[in-house]
């Protein structure tokens, strides 16, 4: 029996840990039944110090879709959650995609508003486990594929989702803000943004293609960590997991969050929004022609006041 902790999200308008990214897939199998919702709580009131607010996020407990034990859907977006996985880690990664979804000028409604409806039919979802691979796997005695099935058991939440965010216990404020903001992105461009724009579609000769190709022949980008997807001929998963990686790169560059990864580094060496636009212009064309019109850049200042308290 599931159990309705708080609210669940009312709808607007409408590491790369342990595994790769896998393919978009129209399939949705069984229907999960209907939720009990309860009435909306008021807004919290954003702090005197802070830009932003955030609303009352509350978790769903529902052992349906096991081996995830809680769920929260903020923003027509479903995020599941192991039952190792704190609350308050599980809070604080809605709060940060709720960030990114803040109102700016930019936005355009019709695009915003076609990405959420993606995520509704395309039944498109994000996991967060604890820790990493290896806990599952010392845990279980199986290799990690069997230790925590990659899906809901039950349910039409089956392949569309990229990687898992991992709590890390030890790790510090900025380091959680890199693991959170990098996977939600993956989802974001690799799943949710593939369905919705043919320039996206990594699978076809498409922008967001030309555009990696572009940065991996200026020497910006070194996709040498991911030859081996390729030598074992996984033409099709090296694709996806180059393109998924190059657009997570641009996007906290032009989001002014390079700090948080240490950039430049040996596999992305930009480090500012500049030498996106002057080294990667395809690249910079796809951020201002569908990111900054769906989402807001999140500041490190917002990011770190989300988390400070964990």
């Amino acid at each position: 029996m599931k159990k309705l902790v708080f609210l669940i999200f009312p709808l607007l308008l409408i590491s790369c840990g342990g595994e790769e990214s896998v393919t978009p897939s129209n399939t949705a199998e069984d229907t999960a039944p209907a939720e009990d919702t309860a009435p909306a709580e008021d807004t919290a009131p954003a702090e005197e110090d802070t830009s932003f607010q955030t609303r009352n996020i509350g978790l769903t407990e529902d052992n349906y879709f096991d081996p995830f034990t809680r769920h929260i859907e903020i923003q027509n977006f479903r995020i599941f959650i192991t039952p190792e996985v704190s609350d308050d880690f599980a809070v604080h990664v809605s709060k940060i995609y709720e960030l990114m979804l803040g109102n700016n000028d930019l936005i355009d409604p019709i695009m915003r508003q076609e990405y959420f409806e993606t995520l509704i039919n395309q039944n498109v979802f994000q996991r967060i486990g604890y820790s990493g691979p290896d806990y599952y796997v010392e845990k279980t005695g199986k290799n990690f594929d069997e230790a925590l099935n990659p899906h809901p058991f039950k349910g039409p939440y089956r392949d569309n989702m990229t990687d898992y965010i991992w709590e890390v216990p030890d790790a510090n404020t900025d380091e959680k803000i890199g693991e959170i903001v990098e996977h939600l992105l993956h989802t974001i461009t690799n799943v949710a943004l593939a369905y919705t724009h043919q320039e996206w579609n990594w699978m076809q000769n498409s922008d967001i293609y030309y555009a990696t190709m572009e940065a991996i022949n200026n020497n910006v980008f070194d996709v040498s960590d991911y030859q081996q997807i390729l030598d074992r001929g996984d033409d099709e998963g090296y694709y996806s997991i180059i393109t998924q990686e190059f657009m997570f790169w641009v996007i906290v560059v032009e989001w002014g969050l390079a700090d948080i990864y240490e950039l430049p580094h040996n596999e992305f060496s930009a480090s500012s929004p500049a030498e996106i636009k002057s080294k990667l212009p395809l690249a910079h064309k796809l951020y201002e022609d569908f990111i900054a019109k769906i989402f807001t850049p999140p500041s490190i200042d917002d990011l770190r006041a989300i988390l400070g308290s964990y």
